[in-house]
Formats: structure tokens, C-alpha cells, sequence
């Protein structure tokens, strides 16, 4: 409890058993370090006093200092400050930086934060970094995360450090001027991530374009690439150059692609490549157009290379013998193929919020004004005042009131409150009164499409680590678990501008801490089903989870947090009042992560033991914790006047009736974790067999896409016992021969169609599974292909202590119960551990009289 910085229950608790806290002062020491390197001095100061520690102590002269330059943290307590260091060498701030490294949690961040300070300061120098990520309204991961990409436009300028230093960062440093995407810094990290730096090639290219007038004065500037980086107004001069050139060559060939009839893709190039507030990397949209496989394979920043490896939707196009291409994959998302395969249904509102205070007169007193009296002779001045009296009539009359008792200051059953409800009646656009004239905002909410543009870009528009054409962000693209969740202002010409962000997933409750989750399954090889409960195998609830909340810097302030948790409140409130049911979601909270949140921080806290039931490769929610949103509380509506609800259509998959066999349901890519449980327990006897979470995951997500791609049937399937746990599957698909084994000795299927039995496997605790599975798979065969003529051939490689067996038992049954004969094709075995497997080519070869 002390450890988590929880002085007062910790002290509440030593007095209740009359603990002696004396022997946790050594402990004591290291909380207050903790908290005052995470930046509260107050709790500092109210551990070490509670605990009698001597600050004035030689060693907390470096904690001092550390916690003033590398934390941030104001210090104005004149003992304290004469304790703080000045005058330091290099040395002296290298070593500070190791110390904050150690005892900092934001600093303990690797891949965004120390890693790339670190690499800045090698070359820039400690101290000018200090100075450099030094800003009000700039966060500590704003000023760096991007700062690789700010060294390598450091080496493509050819100056020298200090050059570099004073010409860019130092002019950026004190321009205080507000861009798009916030602070000069956001500007540059903008630049940083987009810009081409092979300036010579850049300024070649602007010479095929003469008669473009724009591009010719620009590049007047630049005599070589050296002058690019003389200034840091040359260089945001060299970056719109760029990004008007990028424009004109996807222009010019965008002719091409709309001659080709691909609509679709010339739509979606066209806005990745001309969005009015995105600063969108033009060699990512070309390469996502022309070079698709390579798009796919992008690496990562901030993400371990083996974490990515593993995810990346390349690993989608490489599955064995299933025929998905990159470009298949590519335009299975612009085409929408992939919009009734995601877990989120798309839904948009629009907000209109006040952005000033209104004296109000109280509730009763407005209402009886827009009702007016009969009696009196007074008219209401509500549209329809019949209507409002009728409905707010229904509103109260369960809780023992009437309109007339509400009007007269009759109180409402205690712990009652309709407040919100009341208002929403009394300002109704048909029949309530007209709301006072105050200046307002439009804001637009919107979970996108898979197939809209504007959600692959969402990350730029925020400027954070996610833009479009890194790695990250092309995994949320084309993984069917998470979807983009953006709010807008609308300005006053009409067009948005994105102010927050988050990345949607659906996640399980796997009641174990994630940080612990991950820890054994990384760095101790543990498995799903040695770690996990067995009841995640359970029909539950799963939870709209977001990763985080990323705000623009201009956005940043107290009211546009308030507008936005209001918004996030009322939005997923709507969502699960249309779609709960439907999706099988928990209705009355929402995680979120912490990790670089912008807003919402000051919700209640709970343990993180939330995971995506398909994971991601990188994520702002592994923390021990997560910030809570409360969806059953009505807190902040009030703020809305008015909501316009637009849901979307879309039409899902769907597949042929499952035969009728108990326990049989479609095995897809949201059933992710529950079959990386069951593999390592089918599999406990011979690992080497396990595909393994990521490739079970990989194989899920990508014949699902396929299968909606091609409309192909669903041959996957689960089988659930009586109480409701998952305890079996058999993964399946369509794809083509392409397995060596059978182009060396069967190579007259070699590239010829089939469907691909990858794996079947039970928990060996129910012993019905397996041959379900087997039965279902068999029915479903029948259907798909060979009622329809079709008589693609199966190809397995069956384990011969159980499936194998089953197959040659099962053969002339199902030859029997399809009116089919077929041929069972054996290929050369092989071993994998200790078990012999036997590659084999089912092939229906007549039809029985």
C-alpha cells in the first residue's frame, strides 16, 4: 500500500494493528523520490515529514535537482532551493539523467521518451535538450517522441550540431506562435515525420513542374540543401514545398487510377493526399498505392522490433495456402469489405454545446414559463406546450409526482435526479422552448468506417505517435478489433478539425494485472492457459476499451476537456443503448488506458486486467492501471443542448445455418484469446505443435478479410459446452495449395484450390469436441462446396496419434453422408516433436449411385 504512494491508507492501517512505522522509513524514502519525480512536491513533503526524514540529507541534493530540470517541478521552498544544483557539467546532467531513469516512472518510457532524449543529447548536448523540450503547454512526450526523425533531419542538413541547434531547435524553441498542430515543437514533429529528407532529389523533381507558379517560387529559396536548414523558416518553406509537390505527382497519376475504374482507391488516395488539416506523409499514401507489401511491413516506432514483427498486417498476405495478396488486402479496406467485418459499428453524432456560462433561472420556474397558465391567461412559450406538459408528465408521474407538484417545488424521492432529462424535454427542437442565445459549438463524434480515410489519419491530425505509414497505425488499420474514435469542431466555414482521438478495441476482462500478463508472457515464455483463468473460455461481456485519449495541443484547456468527457459520457451511453445487446457488451464502464492521456485523467482509477481479444503490437494501456469512465452516471450532459444522432448501415456477413449439432458456433478473429488458451492445453504434451497466440491471431484475423474479400464461406468453427466455455475449435479456410510437401510429391494439386484444415484441437477435458468439430466442418463442406459442384479437394496435416486416426475412421462416413466417393491422397510424414504427422489431400472423386 505504501509502494502505490497510498500514505493515508497506509498510516490508517499501521495505527488500526499498532504498527510500528519506523522500520518502512528505507521504503518511505524511495515513495517520496517516486512521487516527487512524477512530480508532486507536496507528496514528498508529506511522507518525508510523516516519516521524519531528514530532506536536507546529501543525496536528495541530486533528487532535488533531477526532479527541477528533468520533471519539471517547481520548487519554491527557499531550503529546498539552496539543496539545488546549478552550474552543471555534461557529466554531472548525464548523470542525473541516469538517476531519473531509475527512480522516474515517465522517464522508465524506452521507446518514447528516454530512448530518444537520450539520442538527442549524445548529439545535441544534455543541456541543450534540457532547454529544448523546456514549454509551457508542451508535455514531456510531445517534446521528444518524435526526436529520431528530428535527428534524421539533422543528418540529411549537413551542418554541425551546434549549427543545426541554433539555426532549427533554438528558433523553434522560441517561436511562440500557434499552428495547427499545436506548439512550434508539434510543428516540427509534424515536419519531422513526413518530410522527404533527400532535399536534392525534392528540389530535382520541383523542375519537372514549371508552369506551376506556387512550386517555382517556393523552391527560389533553396540553392541547396544546406539553405533548407539555414533557418526554421526555410525549413517550414521546404516542407510546404514538399507537400505541394507530393500532391502534384499523386494528382498527375490519380488520373491514371480513376481511368482504371478504381474508384474506391482514387477516393481514399485523394484524401489521404489533399486533407485540408493532415500533414500526411506522401511517401506512405504512394507507397500504400503502388507498393502495397511493402506498406504492409512497415516497421514500428516506439515498438519493440520482435513485438511488431509478429502483428503486422504483412503477416496477413503469408498465410500457408491462403491466396491473399497486399493489394487484395489494400483494397479489401477501401472497398469496404472489411466495414461489416469490424467488431464496431460505425455511429456519428453532432453536439451542440455552450461555450460561456449561462445564468439559468432554476428548472420549476422554466418549465411553468414554457407551459403558461390557463388559468391566468398566460401563454407558454414552448412550440407545443400540450406536448411538453405530456411528456414531462411521463417523465415524473413513476416517481410519484405530477407536473403541477414539480412546478409548485414538490421534491423528488431522494437520490432521484431528472435534471438532464427535464432540460432535454424543455429545449426539444419540436415542442419545448427556445434555448437562451449564447455562443455555441458544433462537434461532431464519430466511430469511422474501416473504409473511411479520414479514421487512417486520425493520428496525424492529433500529431502524435501513430501518423499514417508507421507501422502502429497500419496495425489498428487493418486489424478488425479496433476501430478510430474521433471528436471534431466544426468551424465556421464548415469544414472539421479533429481536437481528440482514441483507438477502440474490444477487450475481455482477463482478471489478471496486464503488466503481469505480459511480463510472464514475454520475458518468461509462459503460456494463455498456465497464466489466464479458465473462465475467460466463458460467454462474457467484453468492454469498449480505448487505448487512450490524445488531444490536440490547442485543445488542451479546461473547457474543451469538460466538452470533451462529456461528449465520450454521452456517446458511448448511445452506443450501448443501440448496440450492447447486439455485441454482447458490458454496458456500464468503459477502460481507458493512461499512457499519454490527454484528458479524462481525473476519472476514477481501477486495476488494468483488461485485454484485446485480438491484441495489437503496441498499446498506451499496459499500465498497472486504468482511468475508468462510468457510463451509467449522467454527469456533464447537462452541457449538451442539443444532439443529432446519425446511425450507418452496414450490412455484416453472413454465412450458411450451422449445422445442427449442439455446441457449434464460427470460429473469427474475437475469439483470439479463448484459442490461445485452448492450444496450449490441447498442445501441453508437444509444444512444437503450437501455432501460438500471434500466429493463431494472424490466421483468424486473416481469413476472415479473405473470406469477405472473395465471399467465401466461413469453414472455422468452436464448439461451447453446456455452461457455456469454449472448449474446442477447428481452424479452417479456402485458400490454394502452395505447401512444398505437395509440390514435390503431389503436384498436380500444387496451386489448385482447396480448403485448408490449420488445426483442430480441444482442451482434453471434454471429450465430445474434437469429433464435433469434425462433424460440423464435414456438414458444412457438404454445403458450401459439394451441393454447389464444387469439388475442391481438403488438405490437412494430421497428428497421428488422434486426428489422423479419425479421418481414415470418419472417411466413408462422410463419403456416405455427402453422396460422394473420395480418395484419400497421403503424402510423405514428418515429425514434429515426438509426434509423426501425416500430410493428406481429401479428394471427392465421384458421386455414389
Amino acid at each position: 500500500i505504501l509502494s502505490s504512494g497510498s500514505l493515508e491508507d497506509f498510516l490508517k492501517i499501521t495505527e488500526r494493528f499498532e504498527i510500528d512505522i519506523a522500520e518502512f522509513r528505507e521504503m518511505a524514502k524511495q515513495v517520496a523520490e517516486k512521487q516527487l519525480l512524477g512530480g508532486s512536491l507536496e507528496d514528498f513533503l508529506k511522507i518525508t515529514e510523516r516519516f521524519e526524514i531528514d530532506i536536507q540529507q546529501p543525496e536528495f541534493k541530486d533528487i532535488f535537482t533531477a526532479a527541477t530540470l528533468f520533471c519539471r517541478v517547481e520548487i519554491n521552498d527557499p531550503v529546498i532551493s539552496e539543496l539545488i544544483s546549478n552550474d552543471l557539467t555534461e557529466l554531472d546532467l548525464k548523470r542525473l539523467f541516469v538517476l531519473v531513469q531509475e527512480k522516474s516512472p515517465e522517464w522508465q518510457d524506452e521507446q518514447t521518451i528516454a530512448g530518444p532524449f537520450q539520442a538527442g543529447a549524445e548529439t545535441f548536448g544534455y543541456k541543450r535538450m534540457l532547454e529544448y523540450i523546456k514549454r509551457d503547454n508542451l508535455s514531456l512526450h510531445d517534446a521528444v517522441h518524435t526526436f529520431r526523425d528530428v535527428l534524421e533531419l539533422f543528418r540529411a542538413s549537413g551542418l554541425g550540431e551546434s549549427e543545426f541547434y541554433g539555426q532549427v531547435l533554438q528558433q523553434v524553441r522560441m517561436d511562440d506562435r500557434e499552428y495547427s498542430e499545436g506548439t512550434a515543437h508539434h510543428h516540427l514533429n509534424a515536419i519531422a515525420q513526413t518530410a522527404n529528407k533527400n532535399v536534392a532529389e525534392v528540389i530535382g523533381k520541383v523542375q519537372e513542374y514549371k508552369e506551376i507558379e506556387r512550386l517555382q517560387e517556393l523552391a527560389k529559396t533553396f540553392s541547396s540543401p544546406q539553405a533548407v536548414f539555414a533557418s526554421w523558416i526555410n525549413l517550414k518553406r521546404y516542407s510546404e514545398l514538399e507537400q505541394l509537390l507530393g500532391q502534384t505527382e499523386v494528382f498527375d497519376e490519380l488520373k491514371k487510377l480513376k481511368a482504371e475504374g478504381k474508384e474506391a482507391l482514387y477516393k481514399y488516395i485523394e484524401t489521404l493526399a489533399f486533407h485540408p488539416d493532415s500533414k500526411v506523409n506522401m511517401s506512405a499514401v504512394i507507397q500504400f498505392w503502388r507498393e502495397p507489401e511493402s506498406f504492409l511491413a512497415a516497421e514500428a516506432s516506439h515498438t519493440p522490433y520482435e513485438v511488431h514483427n509478429r502483428k503486422k498486417p504483412s503477416n496477413y498476405i503469408n498465410m500457408p495456402n491462403l491466396d491473399l495478396t497486399a493489394s487484395e488486402l489494400r483494397d479489401a479496406l477501401v472497398e469496404g469489405k472489411m466495414d461489416g467485418l469490424s467488431a464496431f459499428t460505425p455511429l456519428e453524432i453532432h453536439y451542440i454545446i455552450p461555450m460561456e456560462e449561462i445564468k439559468q433561472e432554476p428548472l420549476p420556474d422554466l418549465v411553468n414559463k414554457a407551459l403558461g397558465s390557463n388559468k391566468k391567461g398566460i401563454e407558454g412559450v414552448a412550440r407545443n406546450s400540450k406536448k411538453l406538459f405530456s411528456e414531462l408528465g411521463k417523465l415524473l408521474k413513476p416517481h410519484g409526482l405530477s407536473v403541477v407538484d414539480y412546478i409548485q417545488g414538490k421534491v423528488l424521492p431522494e437520490g432521484i435526479d431528472l435534471s438532464h432529462q427535464i432540460e432535454t424535454l424543455l429545449y426539444d427542437r419540436d415542442f419545448g422552448m427556445e434555448r437562451p442565445l449564447v455562443k455555441t459549438r458544433e462537434f461532431v463524434a464519430r466511430i469511422s468506417r474501416k473504409s473511411d480515410p479520414e479514421g487512417a489519419i486520425a493520428g496525424d491530425d492529433t500529431v502524435n505517435c501513430m501518423p499514417f505509414g508507421d507501422g502502429k497505425n497500419t496495425v489498428y488499420t487493418f486489424n478488425p478489433n479496433t476501430a478510430q474514435f474521433v471528436i471534431r469542431l466544426v468551424k465556421g466555414d464548415g469544414k472539421e478539425r479533429t481536437i481528440a482521438q482514441s483507438v477502440l478495441t474490444k477487450d475481455m476482462n482477463v482478471k489478471v494485472p496486464i503488466p503481469d500478463l505480459i511480463t510472464k508472457l514475454q520475458q518468461e515464455g509462459g503460456h494463455l492457459e498456465d497464466i489466464l483463468p479458465a473462465d475467460i473460455l466463458s460467454t462474457a461481456p467484453v468492454y469498449v476499451a480505448c487505448d487512450n485519449v490524445e488531444v490536440t495541443p490547442n485543445y488542451s484547456d479546461e473547457k474543451h476537456q469538460q466538452i470533451i468527457e462529456t461528449i465520450f459520457r454521452d456517446f458511448f451511453r448511445e452506443y450501448m443503448s443501440r448496440y450492447a445487446t447486439k455485441e454482447g457488451l458490458d454496458t456500464k464502464k468503459m477502460p481507458i488506458g493512461q499512457g499519454y492521456t490527454d484528458a479524462l485523467s481525473q476519472l476514477p482509477i481501477e486495476m488494468n486486467t483488461f485485454a484485446p481479444q485480438a491484441p495489437v503490437s503496441y498499446s498506451d494501456k499496459t499500465g498497472p492501471n486504468v482511468y475508468m469512465l462510468d457510463l451509467t452516471s449522467e454527469k456533464g450532459l447537462d452541457l449538451i443542448w442539443q444532439k443529432d444522432i446519425k446511425e450507418s448501415e452496414v450490412r455484416k456477413r453472413t454465412e450458411v445455418a450451422l449445422p445442427k449439432i449442439k455446441g457449434l458456433g464460427y470460429l473469427t478473429f474475437e475469439d483470439t484469446l479463448k484459442v490461445g488458451y485452448i492450444e496450449g492445453k490441447a498442445y501441453s504434451d508437444n509444444q512444437s505443435l503450437m501455432q501460438f497466440l500471434f500466429n493463431v491471431e494472424n490466421g483468424l484475423i486473416a481469413k476472415d478479410i479473405n473470406n469477405s474479400a472473395k465471399d467465401r464461406p466461413n469453414m472455422s468453427l468452436k464448439y461451447t459446452d453446456g455452461n457455456g466455455q469454449m472448449r474446442g475449435y477447428l481452424l479452417s479456410w479456402e485458400g490454394k495449395l502452395a505447401d512444398e510437401n505437395v509440390e514435390n510429391n503431389a503436384e498436380e494439386f500444387f496451386g489448385q484450390p482447396c480448403v485448408y484444415i490449420i488445426d483442430v484441437a480441444s482442451d482434453k477435458e471434454n471429450r465430445m469436441a474434437g469429433g464435433r468439430l469434425i462433424q460440423g466442418f464435414a456438414e458444412l463442406y457438404k454445403r458450401n462446396y459439394l451441393d454447389k459442384g464444387n469439388a475442391v479437394p481438403i488438405f490437412a496435416q494430421a497428428r497421428e496419434a488422434t486426428s489422423y486416426q479419425i479421418v481414415k475412421q470418419q472417411l466413408n462416413k462422410l463419403g456416405k453422408d455427402a453422396g460422394f466417393n473420395f480418395e484419400l491422397v497421403e503424402l510423405p510424414t514428418y515429425e514434429v516433436g515426438e509426434d509423426v504427422m501425416h500430410p493428406i489431400i481429401i479428394r471427392p472423386t465421384s458421386t455414389r449411385t
